[in-house]
C-alpha cells in the first residue's frame, strides 16, 4: 500500500514538473508570439487610419462641434505627431472654428490591458480658436494641408482616448459675432488639464484686446470647463502700472450668455481714450463692473458699474481755454480734476449715468447725471464755482450762482441734443447777467472790462 502510494505521488511531482518545465521553455515565445501579434494588430489600428477618424469624430462630440479632422498621424516608437487639426462648428452653437498646428504626443502602454489609450502629455504649437462669425474670419488656417472633415459621432471605439495634460505654446481665442464687437486673447501660453469630464486651463503672458478698449497684458488665467459653462476663475492682466481683474462665467447652453464681474485698480485713463479725447485728459481710474451680454448674433451687451478718477487733468480744450480768458484763471488751461465719481448703466441702446460728482478743488464742482441715447444726450447738472473764479464775470455772482455751500456758489444747468453739439443754458445767463450789470456801470474804466468779458462769455463753446 505504502509503495503503490509513493509510486503515484512521484508520478504526480514528475508531470508537475513537466508542465513547470513545459510553461518555462514555450511561455517567453507564448509572450513573444502575444507581444508581436498586439504589435500588428496596434500597427494596423494606429497607421491604417482608423484612430485618426475616432479622434477626429470624438473631438468633434467633446466640443459640441459639426465636423473635426486631423491630419495623418505618424508614429515614433510612442510618440506621434500630426501636421495639424481643423474643427468646424455648429450653427448658432459656441465654438465656430478651431485650428491647431504641429500637434505631439507622448503615448503609455500601461492601460492598454483595460483598453485605455493614455497621452501622458499633448503638444500644440499654435493653438486658434473663434466664437462668433467676425472672430472666425481672424483665424489663419496655417496648415500643409486641409484635413479630411469627419462628422461628430460617438462612435464605439476599441480603446478609449485619454490626455492627461495638453500644453499650447501659443493660443489665440477670438470672439464676436460683428467686426464692432471683436476681442481676443492673442499668444496666450496655456495648459490644460481633464478632471473627470471637465477641463481645468492655466494661461499667462500674451494680450487682451477688446474692440474700444486699450490693449492688456495677460497676468494670469485660470479657467474651469463644465459642460456647457467655462467659469473665469481669476483673470489678472496689466495696463501700465494699472491691474484689471475679471471673473464670471460663459454659458453656451440653452441661456447663451456671458456674465461677467470686472475690477479696474489705478489704471491709466488716458490708455480708454478715444476719438476727440486722444490726450486731451489724464488720471488714474478705479472702478467696478458687471457686464452681461446674449452670446447670440445681435446679442445686446449691458452694464451697471462705477468709477472713480483722481489725479486727473483736462488740457486742449478751446472751452477750457476760454474760460481761462474769462475768469482770468490760468489753472483752467489744464484744469486739475481732484476726483470724478459715477455710477453708470449700459443696456446696449441707452447709457444712464448718475450721482455723477467732478471736482477741481477751490475752482469748480460739478454734480448730476445724464444720459446718452442715438446720438443724443439730456443732462441736469450743478455747478459750483469759487468765489474767486465768479468774482471776474460782472452779475455772475448776484444774479446766476446765488446758492452757497460745501465752498462753492451754484447754479443749476441743462445741456441736451446732439452730442457734437449739444444745447446749454449757462451761458446765456451769465451773457445776459454779464450785460445787466455792465450797462449799469458808470464809469468807463468799469464798462470796458466788463464788455470785454461778455464779449468772450459769447464765444464760449463756439
Amino acid at each position: 500500500m505504502h509503495s503503490s502510494g509513493g509510486e503515484k505521488q512521484g508520478r504526480t511531482r514528475a508531470e508537475t514538473w513537466r508542465v513547470g518545465l513545459w510553461v518555462v521553455a514555450i511561455g517567453p515565445l507564448v509572450v513573444v508570439g502575444a507581444y508581436f501579434a498586439g504589435s500588428l494588430w496596434l500597427n494596423h489600428f494606429l497607421n491604417g487610419g482608423e484612430l485618426c477618424r475616432i479622434i477626429s469624430r470624438k473631438t468633434g462630440v467633446i466640443l459640441n462641434a459639426d465636423r473635426g479632422g486631423y491630419l495623418p498621424l505618424s508614429w515614433r516608437g510612442l510618440s506621434v505627431r500630426s501636421g495639424g487639426l481643423i474643427v468646424k462648428g455648429k450653427p448658432g452653437a459656441g465654438l465656430t472654428e478651431m485650428c491647431a498646428t504641429d500637434l505631439r504626443a507622448s503615448c503609455s502602454l500601461a492601460g492598454l490591458v483595460r483598453r485605455r489609450w493614455t497621452i501622458n502629455q499633448l503638444q500644440a504649437a499654435h493653438l486658434q480658436a473663434a466664437y462668433g462669425a467676425a472672430a472666425a474670419r481672424l483665424i489663419h488656417e496655417d496648415l500643409p494641408q486641409a484635413p479630411p472633415l469627419e462628422p461628430a459621432i460617438d462612435t464605439p471605439s476599441p480603446l478609449k482616448v485619454e490626455i492627461l495634460e495638453t500644453l499650447v505654446a501659443r493660443a489665440d481665442v477670438f470672439w464676436g459675432d460683428e467686426e464692432k464687437s471683436v476681442g481676443g486673447l492673442r499668444s496666450v501660453a496655456a495648459k490644460f488639464y481633464p478632471r473627470d469630464k471637465d477641463l481645468d486651463v492655466t494661461a499667462g503672458d500674451g494680450t487682451f484686446r477688446q474692440t474700444g478698449w486699450p490693449e492688456f497684458k495677460v497676468s494670469r488665467l485660470d479657467l474651469h470647463y463644465a459642460k456647457p459653462k467655462l467659469q473665469v476663475r481669476t483673470g489678472d492682466f496689466t495696463l501700465g502700472d494699472g491691474r484689471l481683474a475679471i471673473t464670471g462665467d460663459f454659458d453656451f447652453g440653452e441661456a447663451h450668455r456671458m456674465a461677467l464681474q470686472i475690477h479696474s485698480t489705478h489704471s491709466p485713463v488716458a490708455r480708454y481714450l478715444t476719438g476727440t479725447w486722444i490726450g486731451k485728459a489724464d488720471g488714474i481710474l478705479d472702478g467696478h463692473a458687471t457686464v452681461e451680454k446674449k452670446l447670440l448674433a445681435g446679442g445686446q451687451t449691458k452694464a451697471i458699474g462705477s468709477l472713480r478718477i483722481s489725479r486727473g487733468a483736462l488740457h486742449g480744450w478751446q472751452t477750457l481755454d476760454k474760460i481761462a480768458a474769462v475768469t482770468r484763471r490760468p489753472e483752467f488751461h489744464r484744469l486739475p480734476v481732484s476726483e470724478l465719481t459715477a455710477e453708470y448703466a449700459w443696456d446696449g441702446k441707452r447709457l444712464e449715468v448718475t450721482k455723477l460728482r467732478g471736482e477741481s478743488r477751490g475752482l469748480v464742482c460739478v454734480e448730476g447725471k445724464f444720459h446718452l441715447e442715438a446720438g443724443s444726450i439730456e443732462a441736469t447738472f450743478q455747478v459750483g464755482a469759487s468765489q474767486s473764479v465768479l468774482e471776474a464775470i460782472p452779475g455772475a455772482r448776484e444774479e446766476v450762482f446765488t446758492v452757497a455751500h460745501d465752498g462753492y456758489f451754484w447754479t443749476t444747468m441743462h445741456l441736451s441734443g446732439p452730442i457734437s453739439h449739444p444745447r446749454e443754458d449757462l451761458k446765456a445767463r451769465l451773457v445776459t447777467a454779464a450785460e445787466k450789470h455792465v450797462a449799469k456801470g458808470l464809469i468807463g474804466v468799469l464798462f470796458k472790462p466788463g464788455s470785454a468779458v461778455t464779449d468772450l462769455l459769447k464765444t464760449i463753446y463756439e
